[in-house]
């Protein structure tokens, strides 16, 4: 996955940033078959996911827009029953992880009135599995699905519109017993020209504080995934100190973070912060995990609302670091926030 730009208004700085950014199909995808179809879709389901693990914890709705005309190769005379089967589940997780991330999906066939498709083989073949797949994943995201139509511009402007506004509703069920299995949700409207869009149900799991494997699993995407994290609004800086080491300073804004007040009346934050140096061809050199909490007066957390929490401590630099990434997880409620310093913000001795 490229990433083309960071989040912005600036419509011309996005075309601008496109130029540098050429579509094209991976040769190993360029084959027909079930095979490399599903292989297209698995890797579009990641992206997704990516895009979802980056904003999972970024306050309000986000809209992905996707125009594609689905996987057409995914034919149902293709595809075994057993195959369906397990493309659909793993859609459907990947739709629990969009929902949980408040991500909404809309995708835009850009194919128009197309009749009669073909495979890429050449032969004549039903696509409505290989769309069927792909679109399953609006409605259950709260998104929707626009086909047959010949104009993407106004089909994208109709997204934009539609996800503009909205409101969340939430509850709390009065059912406290979490057996895992699935409940339906029903939302009934009162009145005309109401539409909810709501998911079929969910799983009754209690939860739970996150076990060590699922906190690496938080901090694996976030190093690996060229998408910022923003629950957390992280900066930091590194000055180079002796013996291959650096000293790193770390601002964390207050508000996204969760403060335990203590007996003393005091107020405590507990971050686990992943620092990790990157070297010739991009490759990671060296990495550190370490704990860090703040304590501070309760009076002094109010008087300053807008100050960040900082952070000091020292890490490995050594002298071929190209860039340094650094991710940063609230141990108590799950933020997670990425800063990147590049190699023209290191003075390296």
């Amino acid at each position: 996955m490229d990433f083309a730009h960071d989040y912005t208004r600036n419509a011309a700085v996005l075309l601008d940033s496109l130029k540098g950014h050429r579509a094209e199909l991976p040769y190993s995808q360029m084959r027909g078959g079930a095979y490399w179809a599903s292989d297209r879709l698995a890797k579009t389901l990641w992206v997704l996911e990516q895009i979802a693990s980056s904003s999972l914890h970024y306050a309000g709705r986000k809209n992905v827009i996707w125009i594609g005309s689905g996987f057409p190769e995914l034919s149902a005379r293709l595809l075994s029953p057993e195959d369906r089967h397990k493309l659909t589940a793993v859609i459907s997780e990947t739709a629990n992880v969009l929902f949980d991330a408040r991500l909404a999906i809309y995708t835009i066939n850009p194919t128009g009135l197309e009749v009669t498709p073909t495979l890429l083989d050449g032969s004549f073949g039903d696509a409505t599995t290989g769309e069927l797949l792909f679109e399953s994943l609006a409605p259950e995201t709260g998104g929707k699905i626009l086909r047959l139509q010949d104009n993407v511009n106004e089909e994208v402007a109709s997204c934009t519109e539609d996800g503009s506004a909205y409101y969340t509703l939430t509850y709390y069920p009065s059912n406290h017993v979490w057996d895992g299995q699935f409940r339906k949700i029903q939302v009934q409207r009162a009145g005309r020209g109401l539409t909810a869009r709501v998911r079929r149900g969910y799983y009754a799991v209690a939860d739970s504080p996150p076990s060590d494997e699922q906190v690496d699993a938080a901090f694996s995407p976030a190093l690996m995934s060229p998408l910022p994290y923003r629950a957390l609004n992280v900066h930091s800086t590194v000055t180079p100190a002796e013996s291959g080491s650096g000293k790193y300073l770390l601002r964390i804004d207050r508000d996204a973070l969760y403060w335990q007040t203590l007996d003393s009346g005091k107020k405590r934050c507990e971050v686990t912060v992943l620092t990790a140096t990157v070297g010739a061809g991009s490759k990671f050199t060296t990495h550190k995990v370490r704990e860090l909490e703040a304590v501070v007066d309760a009076a002094q957390l109010q008087k300053a609302p807008d100050k960040p929490i900082v952070f000091n401590f020292v890490a490995e630099l050594p002298s071929d670091t190209q860039a340094v990434k650094l991710v940063v997880r609230d141990s108590t409620n799950g933020n997670v926030g990425t800063a990147q310093i590049s190699k023209d913000r290191i003075k390296l001795r």
